[in-house]
């Protein structure tokens, strides 16, 4: 038998054009089997080939990596990648299938599912606004919020952080955004400390149905709290300042006690013991709930607020009313206010030398008159500089004395200063008794009222005139009498002629 050579070969597979389909991805693969031509005749040609559990495992491999990759990318949010230019012309979800199909060698398909691929859109646009800001103290900021898409957006709810800090203000909200519309939102930051601080603003809102969030962070200086407030004192009549503590305020201050009222600075002129008292901050920081309290002599005196707050570099007046009081070496005024969470106070003390007037009594005259009442007179001087107004003098209530009529008191008036005005006064008195005859003296000066007493020594020896006595008395009582009547007896005579006459 004749031996014929045997060639062995395994019958090549299909040819094999596997499509791989996934999203976004397309690939084609083709497995070919070997030429056979390639190999001689007589020769035993083994061919080994791909085989096809490996090629699936391959293709199940790839499928896997892509489809990892497809949750992936579709794991991003809308609107946290930021709007590029060009971004309006992107691919949408709806471009791209969630079932991708995979063909295997056996003519199988294998579906993949994945969730759609979304791609960002247009995302809402922050601008902060936040400079100069203090430590400790509140501070406005501002957000302006715009929707650069051609989609409302709805619910919108902007909130804003500081690093270090708290936010007063915190949380704004916008019913709808229109599309192309900006909104301008107020919010407050308190930083705690001085430096670099981060600010956060979030926005979120809804479009077409689906929520997103845009975040913005940027930021600012904080510098420290400078608190720094001055008061100083003005002419409440001219308005010009008073620069030298020792010199002369003007009608600062009166005598005596008293109640007073602080007044709120006005147009009309200017009363005796009213000053102006000015207060400004020269800080970094607004100031607020600012009183203004005097104190004279260890005393609080009543209060005045003024409105605030005054921001830095502002300045704020008022009237104070000190004619009540009295005459003191000087007067400390306090301005009190809060400043950065806290209460601050800030003074200043003014010598003063208050041109006042008063009363002196002089030459004085005690008489008696013919019906045993006391005459007082004498003169009411003003020894001071300034003007007496409403002077009134009147006899004194005592154990011995009694004002009687006609000149019980007597109203002088004013005097002005270094002058004097004349006075009359009647009163009954025991002058057995009697020791001290008190005379009241009142008046008025820097808008303040005195009443002051001057005793005046009584001089037992005044007494009433004494009337004529003796023989001679009755005769010229008789006299008197005798040459009233032959004056009747004259002037009847002579009317008798003249009727004779003319008949």
């Amino acid at each position: 038998m004749e031996t014929m050579p045997v060639e062995t070969e395994t019958p090549p597979p299909t040819p094999t054009s596997n499509h791989i389909s996934l999203g976004l991805f397309s690939t084609v693969l083709t497995f070919s089997p070997t030429n056979r031509s390639a190999t001689p005749p007589g020769v035993t040609r083994a061919t080994t080939y791909l085989p096809v559990a490996s090629f699936t495992v391959v293709m199940k491999a790839l499928a896997a990596f892509l489809t990892c990759l497809l949750l992936v990318v579709s794991s991003v949010p809308v609107g946290a990648v930021s709007a590029g230019p060009g971004a309006s012309d992107a691919p949408t979800a709806s471009d791209f299938d969630a079932s991708t199909p995979l063909t295997q060698s056996d003519g199988s398909t294998l579906q993949v599912s994945a969730p759609p691929l979304q791609v960002a859109g247009p995302n809402a646009q922050i601008e902060l606004n936040a400079t100069g800001l203090v430590a400790q103290t509140r501070n406005p900021a501002t957000v302006t919020l715009s929707n650069p898409t051609t989609t409302p957006m709805r619910n919108v709810t902007v909130t804003v952080g500081i690093q270090g800090g708290d936010a007063v203000v915190a949380r704004q909200t916008v019913p709808v955004l229109a599309a192309g519309a900006s909104q301008e939102l107020s919010f407050a930051l308190r930083p705690n400390e001085a430096g670099e601080r981060r600010v956060t603003v979030r926005a979120f809102y809804t479009v077409n149905g689906d929520e997103a969030t845009t975040r913005y962070r940027e930021s600012v200086r904080v510098s420290p709290l400078e608190d720094d407030v001055a008061v100083r004192v003005e002419s409440a009549q001219s308005g010009e300042a008073q620069q030298d503590a020792g010199g002369q305020l003007g009608a600062l201050l009166g005598g005596g006690g008293g109640q007073g009222a602080l007044q709120q600075s006005g147009d009309g002129e200017a009363q005796p013991g009213q000053i102006d008292v000015v207060v400004t901050n020269f800080g970094n920081a607004p100031i607020r709930n600012v009183v203004v309290v005097p104190v004279s002599n260890g005393t609080e005196l009543p209060r005045q607020s003024i409105a605030g707050p005054l921001a830095p570099g502002e300045s704020a007046r008022t009237t104070v009313d000190l004619s009540f009081v009295g005459r003191q070496d000087s007067v400390t005024f306090e301005a009190r206010y809060r400043v950065g969470g806290r209460d601050s106070t800030a003074r200043t003390e003014f010598p003063f030398d208050p041109a006042s007037g008063s009363i002196s009594l002089t030459n004085v005259n005690l008489s008696m008159g013919r019906d045993g009442v006391l005459r007082i007179t004498g003169n009411a001087g003003n020894p001071g500089e300034g003007s007496v107004r409403g002077v009134t003098v009147s006899v004194g209530d005592a154990e011995h004395v009694t004002p009687t009529y006609p000149v019980r008191d007597y109203f002088v008036g004013t005097i002005d200063g270094n002058e004097f005005a004349p006075f009359d006064l009647t009163a009954e008195v025991d002058r057995e008794n009697v020791t001290v005859v008190p005379v009241d003296v009142t008046y008025v000066t820097n808008g303040v009222r005195y009443t002051e007493t001057v005793e005046l020594p009584y001089d037992r020896s005044l007494s009433p005139p004494e009337r004529e006595r003796g023989i001679l008395a009755p005769l010229s009582t008789g006299a008197s009498t005798l040459v009233a009547l032959l004056g009747v007896s004259l002037v009847a005579v002579a009317a008798l002629v003249v009727v004779r006459r003319r008949r």
